[in-house]
C-alpha cells in the first residue's frame, strides 16, 4: 500500500513539476506549482515527517503561492494562444528519444 501511495505522489509530483515549467499561461503554471507542493507534502507524510508536511502546506502552498497569484493578477499578463509548430513536434520526438536512451 505504501509503494502505491509513493508511486502516486512521486508520479504526480514529477508531472506537475514539468507542467510548472512547460505551461505558457502563468496562472496555469501557478496551479501546477500548487499541485506539486501538495504532492510533495504527501511525500513528507509518507516519510513520517509531519512537521515538514505542515510547513509545506502552510508556508509554501499557502503563503508563497498566494503571493505569486497576487503578483500575477497585478501584472495582468495577456495570454497568447500558441499553436504547435513543426519544430516543436521535432523537439518533442527528440526529447522522447533522449529519454529512451537513458
Amino acid at each position: 500500500m505504501m509503494w502505491l501511495l509513493f508511486a502516486y505522489f512521486a508520479t504526480v509530483s514529477v508531472v506537475a513539476g514539468v507542467l510548472t515549467v512547460a505551461l505558457r499561461n502563468a496562472v496555469h503554471c501557478a496551479l501546477a506549482l500548487l499541485t506539486l507542493l501538495l504532492h510533495v507534502a504527501g511525500l513528507f507524510v509518507l516519510l513520517n515527517a509531519e512537521f515538514l508536511f505542515a510547513v509545506q502546506i502552510i508556508v509554501y502552498a499557502g503563503a508563497i503561492l498566494i503571493l505569486y497569484l497576487f503578483v500575477l493578477m497585478l501584472m495582468s499578463l495577456k495570454t497568447e494562444e500558441q499553436h504547435l509548430h513543426k519544430k516543436y513536434a521535432f523537439l518533442l520526438f527528440a526529447g522522447i528519444a533522449i529519454l529512451g536512451e537513458l
